[in-house]
């Protein structure tokens, strides 16, 4: 797998942790609201590590 297509599947990835998260708001679950915001941070982090490959 290139890192394109890595950094293609974590840019997929965090879209669809923003919409866990959006459901999650929207019944007040606070703890997975929590555990998306930590994977996100995780995602996000290795996204912009990735970009620094390319």
């Amino acid at each position: 797998m290139s890192i394109s297509e890595l950094i293609r599947l974590m840019e997929a990835r965090l879209s669809a942790l923003n919409s866990a998260r959006a459901s999650a708001a929207a019944v007040g679950d606070i703890e997975q609201i929590q555990r998306i915001d930590a994977d996100v941070a995780q995602t996000q982090l290795t996204l912009d590590q990735l970009r620094t490959l390319v």
